[in-house]
C-alpha cells in the first residue's frame, strides 16, 4: 500500500474528518467523453456510514489514562497535518493547467485547453520499469473547450497522452476566422514526427460552429485570410482546395496530369502561390519533384525531372516568393527558380555528411 493510501486511511479512521472529491467540469462533453483521471468520490464514505461501521456497543469503560490522552492528542494532530497534505495533493491532481484563452475578434467566442500534464518523472520511471513487467505507462490528459457568449462550454477535442511516447502531441489554439464561426487549432503542440520528417509539420484542424465533426487538416495563408488542404476524393482524384477562412466556399484545383502531390501545401510569403511535393513513389523516394500553384489563375508549374535516385523530402519558399528550396535524399538542397524554371543544386550531398 503506498503512502498516499495510508494517509487517507489515517485521515478517515483517526481524524474523523469528512473528505470531499473534486471532479472536473464536464459540461458540454458529447457522447459521454471520458473525463480525466480524478480521485474517486466513493473512496471516502459518508459520515453516517462511517459512524455505522465504527460505533462501539453501549456499555461502561474505564476512563483513559493521562498517557493515553496525550497519545490520542498527538495522533490527532499528526492526522490533521497528514489530512492537509493529502488535500493539497488531491487538489493539485484535480486542478488542470489552462492554456489560452483564444478569443474571436468580436470577443463573442473563446476557446481554451485544460491539461492534466504528465508527472515530471513519468518518462524516466516508465523507462526504468520497461521490460520488467512493471508499472503501466503514465498518461496525461488534455481537452479543448469552446464557449459562445455566456453559454455552457462545449468539448471539441481531447487527447490521452502517453507520457513517454514519441510523435507529436498536445492541443493548442491557433486562430479564429474573421467572422468567429471557425476555430483553427493544432493536435501537435509538442514533439515531432516519427521517422522521416516528410511534410512536417501536421496541418491545423478546424472546428466550425454548428458542425458536429472537425475538418482538416488545413494550412492558413500568411495573413490568415485563406485556408488550404490537400484532398483525394472517392474516385482517387487528387486536388488542392483553397477556401476563405470561414470555410463557407472552396475552390478546387486538380493536380496536373501524372502528378502525385503529397504532404502539406505550403504558402508563399505573399500568399499568392502554393507549393507541394510531387511524390510518385512516396516521401523521400525517387524520382520525385515539386509542384507550384498560382492561386489567382489556377496555373501549375512542375519541376524539371530530377535524377531518378533523388527523392524530395520537404520544401520551403525563399523570402521573395520567386524560388523554392527542395530538400532531398541523398542530403542535398536544390533551388527551383519559378521565373526561369531553372533547377540548381546548392550543395553537394557529401557537404551534409559529418567528417
Amino acid at each position: 500500500m503506498d503512502r498516499l493510501h495510508r494517509l487517507i486511511i489515517v485521515m478517515l479512521l483517526v481524524s474523523g474528518c469528512t473528505g470531499t472529491g473534486t471532479t472536473a467540469d464536464s459540461a458540454g462533453d458529447p457522447g459521454g467523453e471520458a473525463a480525466p483521471p480524478q480521485p474517486s468520490a466513493t473512496s471516502v464514505p459518508a459520515a453516517d456510514e462511517r459512524a455505522a461501521h465504527t460505533a462501539e456497543p453501549i456499555g461502561t469503560s474505564p476512563p483513559p489514562t493521562a498517557d493515553a490522552t496525550r497519545e490520542a492528542a498527538t495522533a490527532q494532530a499528526r492526522a490533521t497535518r497528514d489530512a492537509a497534505s493529502v488535500a493539497t495533493t488531491l487538489a493539485a491532481i484535480a486542478t488542470p493547467l489552462t492554456l489560452g484563452p483564444w478569443r474571436s475578434s468580436d470577443g463573442a467566442r473563446e476557446a481554451w485547453v485544460e491539461a492534466w500534464p504528465c508527472p515530471a518523472d513519468a518518462a524516466a520511471a516508465t523507462a526504468a520499469e520497461s521490460g520488467k513487467g512493471g508499472r503501466e505507462p503514465d498518461r496525461g490528459y488534455e481537452r479543448l473547450m469552446v464557449r459562445s457568449g455566456e453559454g455552457e462550454p462545449t468539448l471539441i477535442d481531447s487527447q490521452l497522452v502517453h507520457c513517454s511516447g514519441l510523435g507529436g502531441f498536445g492541443l493548442e489554439g491557433h486562430a479564429w476566422s474573421g467572422d468567429g464561426t471557425v476555430f483553427f487549432y493544432t493536435q501537435s503542440r509538442e514533439g515531432g514526427p516519427d521517422g522521416l520528417p516528410c511534410g512536417c509539420c501536421p496541418g491545423l484542424v478546424a472546428w466550425r460552429e454548428g458542425v458536429s465533426s472537425t475538418l482538416g487538416p488545413f494550412v492558413l495563408s500568411p495573413k490568415g485570410t485563406h485556408a488550404v488542404r490537400f484532398v483525394t476524393d472517392d474516385d482517387g482524384t487528387a486536388f488542392v482546395e483553397v477556401s476563405e477562412n470561414n470555410l463557407r466556399s472552396a475552390t478546387p484545383f486538380p493536380l496536373p496530369e501524372g502528378a502525385h502531390g503529397g504532404g502539406w501545401p505550403t504558402w508563399s510569403p505573399d500568399g499568392r502561390r502554393l507549393a507541394l511535393p510531387d511524390w510518385p513513389s512516396g516521401c523521400g523516394f525517387g524520382p520525385s519533384g515539386a509542384l507550384a500553384l498560382h492561386v489567382e489563375d489556377g496555373r501549375w508549374q512542375r519541376t524539371p525531372a530530377l535524377d531518378p535516385e533523388i527523392g524530395v523530402m520537404d520544401l520551403s519558399w525563399e523570402t521573395d516568393a520567386q524560388a523554392i528550396r527542395l530538400y532531398t535524399l541523398p542530403e542535398a538542397t536544390w533551388r527551383w527558380d519559378l521565373e526561369t524554371g531553372e533547377l540548381t543544386m546548392l550543395n553537394e550531398p557529401d557537404a551534409m555528411q559529418s567528417p
